[in-house]
């Protein structure tokens, strides 16, 4: 089964598997509500291959402006 990470953790939700908070946004406008969150942010691209954080599809944002840089980085990668 190939699943996108958040799709793995909907799968956990679902059986009440512990999973750590996180959203799935497709667009940076999404980020204008603060979903309870707080900083640091990880900041990740949803593809199905491994080595995200190598090919830098990881990232770190300790402030709000540093998610919207992670993002528009990560967009490159997929989802």
């Amino acid at each position: 089964m190939n699943l996108f990470e958040y799709q793995g953790k909907d799968l956990y939700k679902k059986y009440s598997i512990a999973t750590p908070k996180s959203i799935f946004i497709n667009s940076i406008s999404d980020l204008t509500e603060n979903h309870g969150l707080s900083f640091p942010l990880v900041v990740k691209a949803q593809v199905q291959v491994g080595g995200r954080g190598k090919a830098g599809g990881i990232k770190v944002a300790k402030k709000p402006s540093r998610t919207r840089r992670a993002y528009r980085c990560n967009s490159r990668y997929g989802h």
